[in-house]
């Protein structure tokens, strides 16, 4: 494959379930997260610009995708031969990606993207079924639901945002600094009067105006019984909602956020700016 900035990428293979090579490769490496399992991609870049010329290549220019339609970004380890440097043309790198992903992902690819001086390019990293990820409709009614504060979608019921973005809350754990402290210990208490609350959220992109939409945690408040939207707090959490997805692809993750202790008519606010109108899920059983 031949990029539009004169690289050319070659995957020469890939290693599933590799956490025995990350591991030797250096003491600190974290394990994979329960149910999620590391790849090592090793592949080859050429530079075919000028012999005069440099270029350069990352591990964050590489990203990976599957059947789950999410988009993997390369994970903080330490590799034996990581997949970087700088060459002039004529040159050829060597190395490997490492990736954390799904256990269960199939129809693995991988993407390279530069950033504004090329246009991505996508290499199949195994034998491809097809589709590789299949459509959805958005659940019956999202469409209509959440759309004032005061009329809020039911806990368990998705609502469907203007870029496409299908949100559903499914689980809220109140009280939640000991869960909080035990992800990251160096995570803050509460403020005085206030408390943590967990919530897991599935979010699904059904399809819109982008190829791919992000679902930040940055783009989620919550408010309550006093009125007052609470900002997220720079909280560590582990399985957090953080992702990009392509049209079909589905993940679930949490939110940390700090609400008044004991508030009640707690609501989570979505709004991702950007021409979107905000979208309001109860979060009381």
């Amino acid at each position: 494959m031949i990029a539009d900035n004169d690289i050319e990428v070659t995957a020469l293979g890939v290693i599933r379930d590799a956490w025995p090579e990350i591991q030797q490769a250096n003491m600190f490496n974290a394990p994979p997260r329960k149910g999620y399992q590391y790849i090592l991609v090793q592949a080859r870049v050429k530079n075919l610009g000028p012999s005069d010329e440099t270029k350069k290549v990352n591990l964050f220019d590489f990203r990976v995708t599957g059947s789950r339609g999410v988009i993997y970004e390369h994970p903080w380890l330490v590799v034996d031969k990581p997949l970087e440097g700088e060459f002039f043309g004529g040159g050829t790198l060597e190395g490997e990606l490492p990736f954390e992903i799904a256990e269960d992902e199939t129809n693995l690819i991988m993407i390279y993207d530069p950033g504004p001086e090329s246009t991505a390019r996508w290499l199949a990293l195994e034998e491809l079924t097809f589709p590789i990820v299949s459509p959805i409709e958005p659940a019956p009614g999202a469409e209509e639901r959440g759309r004032k504060k005061g009329a809020p979608a039911p806990l368990g019921e998705a609502v469907l945002s203007d870029e496409g973005l299908e949100i559903t809350v499914l689980d809220v754990q109140r009280d939640a600094w000991q869960q909080i402290y035990a992800m990251n210990e160096f995570n803050e208490k509460p403020g005085e009067g206030m408390e943590y609350i967990l919530v897991k959220v599935q979010v699904r992109y059904v399809g819109g105006r982008t190829q791919t939409v992000t679902a930040s945690p940055f783009a989620f408040r919550v408010t309550g019984e006093k009125g007052v939207i609470y900002e997220r707090p720079p909280l560590v959490i582990d399985e957090a909602l953080d992702v990009e997805l392509f049209q079909g692809g589905t993940f679930v993750g949490l939110l940390g956020l700090e609400v008044a202790q004991g508030e009640q008519g707690l609501v989570l606010i979505y709004d991702p700016g950007l021409g979107s109108t905000a979208r309001y899920l109860s979060l009381e059983r």
